[in-house]
């Protein structure tokens, strides 16, 4: 991975994921999206939708807010921290 690739990749997220010991295969089947795009949400090339980010936080015990900042409002991420 280049520094340009590093630089794009949704470090919380692929931080929680690694913390939770579950591979990207287990954590795209377990919240059934392809596992393509979940790889792709990872590396920001895809935007996940609302409905994606609330699985995803479920499925690693984690809010919402901790992997996905960008999406949460900063009123609601105030109260999340």
């Amino acid at each position: 991975m280049n520094s340009q690739t590093l630089a794009n990749v949704n470090m919380a997220l692929k931080l929680a994921i690694v913390h939770s010991r579950m591979t990207q295969r287990r954590l795209a089947r377990r919240i059934r999206i392809d596992e393509t795009r979940l790889s792709r949400i990872i590396s920001r090339q895809a935007i996940p939708f609302p409905r994606e980010r609330k699985k995803i936080a479920r499925a690693l015990k984690v809010s919402e807010a901790e992997i996905f900042p960008e999406t949460v409002p900063q009123s609601e991420q105030a109260v999340s921290a």
